[in-house]
């Protein structure tokens, strides 16, 4: 279950994925900033995030890898105040995929990578404001990555 803690680490998780175009903050940044502004262990507080909501952390002699980056599920971001353009872009982007992949059939080697799409091409056809929020393309494509919807390597 989750409790008020986890649900502020939940949007410290997303606050600072947005404010660094996409990057998905480390296990140090939300230890430092659990133990900083909440004095609350950072173990015990992502540990009460489900996974529905967190993808599945390293973990090393018990503890969460320092450098390992915490990503939040479609659900997680959802779930996170200010979220919505991401999660409308997310939503539009699954349903562009989806057209694309009926006409795509992967070579044998890229099979279960996702749908091979620039962040340009993706950008384009959805229209994403990238004049007034430059890095919503940055963070659709980590949501995506995140999702196994896209593979990393398919956006440079």
């Amino acid at each position: 279950m989750m409790n008020k803690d986890a649900a502020v680490a939940l949007q410290v998780i997303y606050t600072q994925f947005r404010e660094r175009g996409g990057q998905w903050p480390t296990f140090t940044y939300i230890e430092r900033w659990l133990n900083r502004y909440r004095k609350q262990d950072a173990v015990q507080v992502i540990n009460r995030i489900p996974g529905t909501l967190l993808k599945p952390l390293t973990y090393i002699d018990g503890r969460p890898e320092p450098g390992g980056k915490l990503i939040l599920t479609a659900a997680g971001v959802a779930r996170c105040l200010g979220s919505d353009d991401d999660t409308q872009n997310l939503v539009a982007a699954v349903q562009c995929l989806a057209r694309h992949d009926m006409n795509y059939d992967p070579p044998p080697h890229l099979v279960g990578r996702g749908v091979p799409i620039s962040a340009k091409q993706l950008a384009d056809e959805l229209n994403l404001p990238i004049v007034s929020d430059s890095n919503s393309i940055e963070r659709l494509m980590a949501l995506l990555k995140g999702e196994g919807l896209v593979a990393s390597d398919e956006h440079a």
